[in-house]
Formats: structure tokens, sequence, C-alpha cells
């Protein structure tokens, strides 16, 4: 990505969480995760939002489940206006040329929604997603900045969850970019999204996860009416390939009557997901036969068989 449009997506992302600040009346200090600190001079400082859009904000938050006192830990942002963050990117030195060249601001469905960035490991950031809060069907819930991001990145969240460990323990994959946070704000640090329901998980994404020397991986997927199909072909595309992870996946069935995992824990909360992972996640053997495992290196998941450092039931 060129020097600017990096830039220009840093700050775009810092104007966000100034919003977001004061919709959710608490202060996000510079900590997140490749977090910059939103400075202190901006003009929101002396104009909040409409106590109305508050309110909006406030309860989308609390129906995804988001705690809002771990905001801080995300690069999480509100899109007020396309208007205003084009005065705000004015304000921190970037011409409109820079600015519309960017294409930041170039789709009109952007205002009002929630934004954030899609990294690589090494935290550069590739795209931007934003999350509409509207109940309304005839919008996209989620728009991409730049919509390649996939051939860049497998997932979204990635550094978060290799922070904490993804590599050697594995990561846990689901759908919904908003119910991963989630689920990382409930422990489950190790958690990514594959960015939209309903799509396939193609070889190229497999061979992606692959040269990040991620050691295992288990998907979660939504209940949607393609869902076994969409499992089959991952399995296929798993068994074809020499992938050097091991894989398992959590039958869509196994979430009784939620379409989703995230849905899932809001209502029965952490232990119960916990707990329906180690019982009913199925492996899929591997094609190419894995080293033995020296006897006195860890316990043994007697559900799957693989190491403790490596395995969702040990968490």
């Amino acid at each position: 990505m060129e020097g600017f449009l990096r830039d220009i997506s840093k700050a775009f992302l810092s104007c966000g969480r100034e919003n977001l600040h004061h919709i959710v009346g608490e202060t996000i200090p510079p900590s997140g995760e490749g977090a910059d600190p939103p400075s202190g001079d901006s003009p929101l400082e002396k104009a909040p939002f409409p106590p109305d859009q508050v309110k909006q904000v406030g309860d989308f938050l609390a129906r995804q489940g988001l705690r809002m006192d771990r905001l801080d830990r995300f690069l999480v942002g509100w899109i007020d206006a396309p208007e205003s963050m084009f005065q705000r990117l004015l304000q921190q030195g970037f011409s409109e040329q820079q600015i519309r060249q960017s294409r930041l601001l170039a789709d009109r469905r952007l205002a009002g929604r929630l934004v954030g960035p899609i990294q690589t490991a090494s935290r550069e950031i590739v795209s931007l997603w934003a999350r509409s809060i509207s109940r309304s069907s005839d919008t996209a819930s989620y728009l991409y900045w730049r919509p390649d991001w996939k051939t860049n990145v497998p997932v979204v969240w990635l550094p978060t969850a290799l922070a904490h460990g993804g590599r050697k323990k594995g990561l846990l994959v689901v759908e919904d970019i908003l119910e991963a946070l989630m689920l990382q704000m409930q422990a489950f640090w190790r958690t990514v999204a594959l960015g939209e329901s309903g799509q396939p998980i193609t070889p190229k994404r497999l061979a992606q996860f692959a040269q990040l020397r991620i050691s295992g991986l288990i998907f979660v997927l939504n209940q949607t009416p393609d869902a076994l199909q969409r499992l089959q072909k991952l399995r296929e595309a798993f068994e074809r390939g020499p992938w050097t992870f091991r894989l398992w996946f959590l039958p869509p069935q196994e979430l009784g009557p939620y379409f989703s995992p995230g849905q899932l824990v809001r209502e029965e909360g952490a232990e119960a997901f916990r707990d329906l992972l180690a019982r009913k996640a199925i492996a899929v053997e591997k094609c190419v036969p894995a080293d033995p495992i020296p006897p006195s290196f860890g316990k043994i998941c007697p559900l799957h068989h693989c190491l403790e450092t490596e395995c969702f039931c040990f968490d």
C-alpha cells in the first residue's frame, strides 16, 4: 500500500475512535492493539453527538454483546457523516486530492456505521470495514474500503489473535466481524472472522493460514441453508491439500436454536459455547501424517487426540 494511503487510513480510523469516545461516554486510551491516541483538541470535545444518536449506537453495541469497558483494547470507531470526516482529514494535513484519491469516503452509505481495521499479521492496515447498525434489510451490513483485502489476509482481527498465542494454539474461525470481537471480549482471544456469512472457504485461504504457520483451525459457521455444503467443500479442500495444520469444525446444527456462535454466547454465556466446542467439534484427518507426539511433551486431549497447547478444550 502506498505511504499516504497507509497514513490516511490510520488518520481516518483515529477520527472514528474519537467519535466513538463521545458515543460511549468513556475515554479510549491509546492502549489498543496498534492504536494511535485520539487527539486532545478534537472539535467534537465541544460538540457532542445528539442524545438520540448516542442512544441508538449504545443500544446496538449492547445488543451485540460488546463491552464498553473493553473497547479501548480494539481499533473500533464510528463514522458520523462523510462530510465531517472529510473536514477532519483536511485538518490533519491531507489534501482534498489525497482524500478523494484514497476513496475512503467514496461510498454514500458510510454515515452512521461502526468502522474498524483489517490488518496483516504485522498490523499493517490493508482495508477498513464499516458495519451498519440499522435493522433495515435493504442495505449491506458490511462495506469494505478495499474489497480485495482477502488477497492479503485470510481473516479479520488477526493481530490480536496471534498476540494471544494463535500460531501455537490455533485459531477459532467464525463468520461475523463484530461477533468475533465480542468473543475476544469474552476471553476467546484467538477468535478471527471470515468477514461475511455464507462465503466459501477456498484453498487459497487455507494456504494463507499455512503461510502464517497456524497450528490448527476450528471453524464455526452460521446456520445458513448451505452451511453443510460449505463445510463439505472445506473438508475436501483440506483433505486434498498438503496442509501442515490441524482442522476441526463444529456442525452448524449443534448451535441448536441459534443462528450463530455469537448469538449462543449472548443468550447462554461463554461457558456454554466453550463446553460445546469441547464436546462437539469434529476433527478432520490430515492428508499428510502428523509427526509423532513426544509422550513427555504434555497432556493429550482425549476428544481430539491433540496436544494440550493446540486444543481449545484446554482453554
